[in-house]
């Protein structure tokens, strides 16, 4: 009896293990970010290099990429102003079966000047917290 339990411990490890390679098959596949809509070329790449930035560092085992991936976020600027950035996030996946999916608007702004970096970090680091995003 212990002897077929070992046996079937050991048939097992390899399903087991393929599931759990499967299972982490997620980990590797790209996620695409872009940046459109209000704003110039400019202040898309700063936006988009800062959103890339935060991902890498909150997903260190998905390589996040520009352009589309197997999951493509993309920032779309509503409106920019001298002192404020209103936005948000919206997701596509590649494969069939993943449902789009667009995240509430976030607004970064100042009041005693014009639009900085700060306020670019402010509004990356909003968008990630208050957006539910598949990944």
């Amino acid at each position: 009896m212990t002897r077929r339990m070992v046996m079937g411990l050991s048939l097992a490890t390899p399903f087991w293990s393929t599931v759990a390679r499967a299972m982490g098959a997620r980990a590797g596949t790209d996620i695409g970010v872009r940046c459109t809509g209000a704003g110039d070329a400019a202040l898309h790449t700063a936006l988009c290099d800062r959103l890339r930035t935060a991902l890498t560092a909150r997903l260190p085992d998905r390589r996040i990429t520009e352009g589309t991936g197997a999951t493509t976020i993309t920032l779309h600027l509503s409106r920019v102003t001298d002192t404020a950035l209103i936005g948000h996030l919206k997701w596509t996946g590649a494969s069939p079966g993943t449902q789009a999916g667009r995240g509430p608007d976030v607004t970064a702004g100042t009041r005693d000047g014009t639009i900085a970096p700060r306020q670019y970090d402010m509004l990356i680091s909003a968008l990630l917290k208050i957006t539910d995003l598949p990944l």
